[in-house]
């Protein structure tokens, strides 16, 4: 028997973390992450928000929240349309990119979307497990809040997975050390 055994000594072993080993990309960092969305939101909010303006919902939204009657507590039926909206623009722009498990945001900063396990992560599993939940989340006064704080503050965790990330069962990856396409 050797003499520095010590029975009571935690484990010793080299593990190596998911994105050390062969063949893993990192976890993309928060920052690029943060870039990415607000790269997709800027994309969005230059398509949408012309229309709204044009359309006269940008000024009724305003006589309305002057006026008391609009808060972010109260549900109005004209934030479904405009939801929708929101929501069909962001996939006409993003569905060839969401192929590859990525977004014009994602693309630019180089990150994508992928399986837990790391495998590919195919558009019908972002769009209804990543997207329609949190979407659907912010169209409820109080929960869009609660719902959005949670999935925003999830990011600061060591596996940097998101709230809609584990809805999903995904993770974002950084892609910019390989050339993959």
């Amino acid at each position: 028997m050797e003499e520095n055994f010590n029975p009571y000594a935690a484990p010793q072993s080299n593990v190596l973390q998911a994105h050390e080993s062969a063949g893993h990309f990192p976890l993309a960092s928060r920052w690029k992450r943060l870039g990415g969305i607000f790269l997709d939101g800027l994309i969005g909010a230059i398509v949408v928000l012309p229309i709204q303006f044009l359309t006269g919902n940008f000024q009724q939204v305003i006589e309305q929240s002057r006026s008391g009657q609009r808060t972010m507590f109260t549900f109005q039926g004209d934030q479904i349309l405009w939801s929708l909206l929101g929501l069909g623009v962001m996939l006409a722009i993003n569905w060839h990119f969401l192929a590859k498990g990525q977004t014009i945001g994602k693309m630019i900063v180089k990150t994508r979307i992928v399986l837990i396990d790391g495998s590919p992560c195919d558009r019908s599993r972002i769009i209804l497990r990543r997207m329609l939940p949190l979407h659907i989340a912010q169209q409820i006064p109080v929960v869009n809040l609660l719902f959005g704080l949670t999935d925003m503050f999830m990011i600061f965790r060591e596996n940097r997975r998101t709230l809609h990330d584990e809805i999903a069962g995904t993770k974002v990856i950084d892609i910019s050390r390989d050339s993959v396409a």
